[in-house]
């Protein structure tokens, strides 16, 4: 029972910092039987600096998964027996990992090595699921007891390069513990529930330093309280005996957490000064106990999450001993901004509550009727331009206007970018190619799932990368008219570089049918990769952002009766060019469904 209970908290642990999570032994490519080693084909000649070039650059994890493990940060071991050494890559050439001699690293040898020495993982995965990780956006890497049995050690943890957008969650101890974090820096949790938190510069990948928190115990309070930030983060505890004015005192950045109970009589009302922003309401229950975090930045009070209150009556979390809420990879210097997970007891019960920016939100559960969430990473399925089913979802490709599209491997793979397609028009002018997401026979996401009446929170989420900034008209859509390009009365919205419309950055457009308003959207149009996430959380309101950018906002009612799709476009301007785009990753989440 105690290994199933900190199964479920860790996971929910997990769950709250990422959207998935990556295990350090499942990337020890070389040194776990189920992970082939990388083949030399052309080694150096003499101890030195040298460049050594590899059979291929990608190997084939035990699920299936292709990956190219090579990067900067990643240490390796190279050669056999006596023969062997470790070190690390300076430099690393890999256009095409999955072609043969293309991939090759420039190090510092000692030895001299030739055809056939194998090249393996000196972290034993750890750094390269770390690298996996970050490279997804964010994500949570698993120690296990595997990990330590191939050779990993304590060093190798403190060692490796930790981004801000990757968390550790190291349950490899024999003593059922969980740690989260590494070195001193960790918080670790017993069997038994018992938290040990030291100061935790490190801890749950975010930036800055986050310690316990200093708890004040304000006794019973009515009228006027001023709570005093000089101690820094810190808790206020308290019983409301009456009516509650707040008001917040200190200087420089901090957090605090209003703790507060009904007292037996109930129905006592606590009003935030001007400072405060998005306060929630204390539940009037007598006895009612509820609690708030604000973000102070020196002059105002921030609640995180805004306008809610986590109270006693809440869906409980793990049953543990009672301790102090503490918190993981909160920035000193930007909480309002920051990554975050927060452990919160209330009568010793812990729970992850806070859901603000960068904080992950609610856990994945494969039994929640409420969530439909579907993600492309074309590591798997067919790739080529005859598949009408490819990639893990079965995407549909044609072309736009006459001439056959072309559909293969991503022109432009590497350490980030391990898997994806390239779509490709047809030379001839004005013609392209579309993909789409279909869900059987032209029926599509039905558009009441974005009416006022029936709305219901999406976010569509695109990796990609263009060929070319010119002689290009690119569309990234989830709407109706997904096979014609510029879709003048399509339902829906879509991003859009279109050089004929003489475009020289990111356009928005939202349709109900009409043309739409183009709306320049902040980021860089390049050939390099880049993320557009598209997000409705309103009826009647989307957003677009460019790699983490500021987001734009597009007001624009949509009704029902229409079939949508997510799709993707890309053709020539009316020359005779090709133009492609690089697809590595499609996400699409849909939220608040009401089934049975």
């Amino acid at each position: 029972m105690e290994n199933v209970k900190r199964l479920v908290l860790f996971l929910a642990c997990a769950a709250a910092l990422s959207a998935q999570s990556y295990t350090a032994a499942d990337y020890a490519y070389g040194t776990s039987p189920s992970v082939p080693a990388l083949a030399v084909t052309a080694g150096n000649v003499a101890p030195g600096a040298a460049r050594v070039t590899l059979s291929y650059g990608v190997i084939s994890l035990a699920n299936g998964q292709r990956f190219a493990p090579l990067s900067t940060n990643a240490p390796i071991i190279i050669g056999n027996g006596a023969n062997a050494e470790t070190v690390t890559p300076s430099s690393i050439t890999c256009p095409t990992p999955s072609a043969y001699g293309t991939c090759s690293f420039v190090a510092t040898f000692a030895n001299i090595h030739g055809n056939g020495d194998t090249v393996r993982s000196a972290t034993f995965g750890l750094q390269e699921a770390i690298n996996a990780a970050s490279a997804g956006s964010a994500g949570a890497v698993i120690i296990t007891a595997s990990w330590l049995a191939l050779g990993g050690t304590s060093g190798i943890i403190t060692a490796a390069t930790l981004p801000a957008n990757v968390s550790l969650f190291d349950i490899s101890a024999s003593d059922g513990s969980v740690k989260i974090g590494r070195g001193a820096a960790a918080l670790q949790i017993a069997q038994n529930g018992n938290l040990t938190v030291p100061s935790c510069t490190g801890c749950g990948g975010g930036s800055g330093t986050s310690t316990p928190w200093v708890q004040t115990s304000l006794g019973t309070i009515s009228g006027a309280v001023t709570l005093n930030l000089a101690s820094g983060n810190q808790i206020f505890t308290g019983t409301l005996g009456g009516n509650v004015t707040l008001t917040v005192i200190g200087a420089g950045d901090a957090s605090f957490e209003l703790d507060f109970v009904q007292d037996a009589i109930g129905g006592r009302m606590v009003t935030y000064d001007a400072s405060f922003s998005a306060g929630g309401t204390f539940d009037p229950t007598a006895s009612q106990r509820c609690m708030q975090t604000f973000n102070w930045e020196g002059t105002a009070g921030l609640a995180r999450p805004a306008n809610a209150m986590t109270c006693l009556n809440s869906t409980p979390g793990i049953v543990i001993p009672g301790s102090p809420p503490y918190y993981l990879g909160l920035p000193s210097a930007s909480p309002t901004n920051g990554d975050c997970a927060k452990w919160q007891t209330i009568g010793g019960i812990i729970t992850l509550t806070d859901a603000g920016s960068g904080c992950g939100g609610s856990g994945f559960n494969p039994f929640d009727n409420s969530t439909v969430s579907l993600v492309e990473n074309f590591c798997s399925g067919g790739s080529s331009s005859s598949n009408v089913n490819t990639g893990a979802l079965g995407w549909t490709f044609a072309v736009l206007g006459t001439g056959t599209p072309t559909v293969g491997v991503a022109a432009t793979l590497d350490a980030n970018h391990i898997c994806g397609i390239k779509l490709a028009g047809p030379a001839t002018t004005s013609n392209g190619a579309y993909m789409t997401l279909l869900p059987g026979s032209g029926v599509g996401f039905p558009s009441v799932m974005w009416a006022s009446a029936t709305f219901r929170a999406t976010t569509y989420e695109v990796q990609f990368r263009l060929s070319s900034t010119s002689n290009i008209r690119m569309e990234i859509g989830f709407g109706q008219r997904y096979n014609s390009l510029a879709p003048a009365g399509m339902v829906g919205c879509y991003l859009r570089y279109d050089t004929t419309l003489s475009d020289t950055g990111y356009m928005a457009l939202c349709s109900n049918g009409g043309g739409g308003t183009p709306t320049s959207v902040a980021g860089t149009v390049d050939t390099t990769p880049h993320r557009l996430r598209f997000t409705t959380t309103s009826a009647g309101t989307f957003s677009f952002s460019i790699d983490g950018g500021t987001a734009t906002t597009i007001s624009q009612s949509i009704s029902a009766g229409t079939a949508m799709a997510p799709y993707i476009h890309i053709s020539n301007d009316g020359t005779s060019t090709t133009s492609s785009i690089d697809v590595y990753k499609v996400a699409i989440q849909v939220q608040n469904l009401s089934v049975n």
